[in-house]
């Protein structure tokens, strides 16, 4: 589990191995019914390049949501915005959210307080009876992340960064900033 805190925020992201989700709905009312008293949003961690990816999207959801420029009314649909390096909700759930069949799911829990939001991720983590998962980096994972967001290897050869995967991860940390403006 990671615990982030940016302005006023705190996020607490971890992985759960659901084995193999059923129903996307129950799963949603089960961790926001854990987590009451936080915000709780479901994401589909294949669309997670790494921990820097999803630093960045919770620090453009927070930014987002600040300004008063955010489409959505909840940080945790910006974050999921974000995360897909959109303004509109609907393509957001398209690109990262959670799918039938999924056997990962990313769990992010929003609030202001860092005790009650690590209380409320530990409280939805024992609650689900399932283990932690790993967040899992891979070329072909970036790759696929990286055509989702329509980054072109020529955008990736420009890119200063030690290997082609540090360079995608940039581009996709790009492109979520971008989406703010």
């Amino acid at each position: 589990m990671r615990i982030m805190v940016f302005n006023k925020g705190v996020a607490a992201v971890f992985l759960v191995d659901v084995g193999r989700l059923g129903d996307v709905e129950d799963l949603l009312e089960k961790v926001r019914g854990l987590g009451a008293g936080c915000e709780v949003q479901i994401f589909n961690p294949e669309m997670v390049v790494d921990w820097t990816h999803l630093e960045a999207a919770y620090v453009a959801a927070v930014l987002s949501i600040n300004s008063g420029a955010a489409k959505s009314r909840s940080l945790g649909y910006e974050f999921l915005c974000r995360l897909a390096a959109t303004t509109q909700v609907s393509k957001a759930i398209e690109t990262v959210g959670v799918r039938p069949g999924s056997g990962v799911v990313g769990v992010i829990v929003l609030g202001e307080d860092v005790e009650a939001v690590s209380s409320k991720a530990r409280k939805i983590l024992e609650g689900l009876g399932a283990a932690e998962a790993e967040l899992r980096p891979s070329w072909e994972k970036t790759e696929k992340i990286a055509r989702a967001h329509s980054i072109q290897d020529m955008q990736l050869e420009r890119i200063q960064a030690p290997n082609k995967m540090d360079a995608a991860r940039l581009a996709i940390i790009q492109k979520i900033s971008s989406s703010l403006l």
